[in-house]
């Protein structure tokens, strides 16, 4: 009696099917827990920007600029955020677009550099005339948004 050694084709066919399988499910699946963390990234980046803007609202300043450092004509400095991850609408990679329209500020940024699902859309951050703030984006990117940055 002789003993069977390695493994037969269909048995090599089976794994490799069932690998297959595996792959096709969990490929999608990584791409949108990409997407939606660099969302949330995202997301996250301009909340720090938004916490400054009050910051300098509250202290009286001018409006806030993108410089790296405060410069003596009292304009409040956004600092160095820039993030690898969005572009502003005048195309200053790393910086959202601010936006004033009377008492109603408006910062958005673009995607590039991210997911092939999130580049080239937008995210906005709202503040309306009473100092709340609103997160929305693009309603195609709206399954990577968190529940309180949807439309």
């Amino acid at each position: 009696m002789q003993s069977q050694k390695g493994f037969t084709l269909i048995e090599l066919m089976i794994v490799v099917a069932i690998i297959g399988i595996l792959a096709a499910i969990a490929i999608p699946q990584y791409q949108n827990y990409v997407a939606r963390s660099q969302f949330s990234r995202v997301m996250g980046e301009m909340g720090s920007l938004r916490t400054l803007w009050e910051f300098c609202l509250s202290e009286g300043r001018n409006i806030p600029q993108w410089r790296a450092k405060p410069t003596s004509d009292d304009r409040c400095a956004m600092g160095e955020v820039k993030s690898n991850l969005i572009k502003g609408r005048h195309n200053e990679n790393g910086f959202p677009t601010i936006q004033i329209n009377g008492n109603v500020t408006i910062m958005e940024a673009k995607f590039t550099g991210a997911s092939a699902k999130l580049n080239d859309k937008r995210i906005f951050w709202t503040r309306n005339a009473h100092g709340g703030w609103k997160c929305t984006s693009d309603k195609e990117i709206h399954e990577f948004a968190p529940v309180s940055c949807r439309n």
